[in-house]
């Protein structure tokens, strides 16, 4: 919805909250809402309910990967408190420390709670989108697992950002596909890790400037500076049709390249090709 900025006194400018918003949070005139800018946005939140904590109750099942997932999840859908039955609190801090960013675990009663206790600033939301690109270049020259958990615990809180709507665009729906796509990047990279000849650690500098095009536009909003990941996509696969593990690594990171350009256009900075 639109609203037309009202001249208030000096350079100040008021507009009109949604009556519907101000009807479903009880909010009165006079009373104080609480404001905070992420980037180009301003985000309102009523005060009496800005601090209430989002929880859920988990009855985790025995198989950890299972377990995990739940954890994970949870944590992405934006949940401050996660009640847990039925998990070993060793095992919850070790899920809480590899894979959520400020969230620490502690015993209550017969449960484990698993809470938000210092996580980043949400200002800080695209920085942490342009240090993931930095990460997987680090990841297809060092082939270091370090770097690729870092991406799955960034992609992990930049998801919960989009969840809780600190991050509320209408392009959310691509940045978190691109967000995926990164991490499926990283992942694939790293377990394609073996020596590499001359001519294919030529390849992987070619994929190495194909992820920093990608970073630069996200970073310049333009997506005239994808034109030329296509070319060097189409190069890459002609020589690669007998290299099955480079021709996925260079497909995947290509994927990253159709979300990033919706996220672009409905950002409403794009350039025409």
């Amino acid at each position: 919805m639109k609203r037309k900025l009202i001249p208030q006194g000096g350079s100040s400018l008021t507009l009109y909250l949604p009556k519907n918003w101000v009807d479903k949070n009880n909010l009165k005139a006079g009373e104080e809402v609480d404001v905070d800018i992420a980037e180009n946005n301003v985000i309102v939140f009523p005060s009496k309910s800005k601090h209430e904590k989002k929880k859920i109750s988990l009855v985790l099942p025995k198989k950890e990967s299972i377990a995990r997932t739940l954890l994970v999840n949870a944590y992405r859908a934006g949940f401050d408190v996660i009640e847990i039955s039925g998990a070993d609190i060793k095992f919850i801090n070790h899920i809480a420390e590899k894979f959520l960013v400020g969230f620490e675990a502690f015993r209550n009663n017969e449960k484990i709670v698993l809470e938000s206790v210092s996580e980043p600033s949400y200002e800080e939301f695209n920085n942490l989108v342009q240090k993931q690109f930095f990460l997987l270049e680090e990841v297809i020259t060092d082939f270091d697992e370090e770097y690729v958990l870092k991406i799955q615990k960034y992609d992990n809180f930049l998801k919960r950002c989009i969840s809780k709507g600190i991050f509320s665009h209408k392009a959310g729906f691509f940045l978190w596909q691109l967000l995926s796509e990164l991490t499926h990047s990283a992942r694939l990279i790293l377990h394609s890790k073996k020596k590499f000849s001359g001519d294919e650690k030529d390849v992987l500098q070619q994929i190495k400037e194909m992820i920093v095009l990608l970073r630069t536009a996200f970073l310049k909003n333009d997506v005239v500076l994808l034109e030329k990941i296509h070319h060097v996509h189409d190069s890459l696969m002609d020589r690669l049709n007998k290299n099955v593990d480079l021709a996925l690594i260079v497909k995947q990171v290509y994927l990253v390249n159709s979300p990033l350009i919706g996220f672009i256009e409905l950002s409403g900075f794009s350039k025409s090709f």
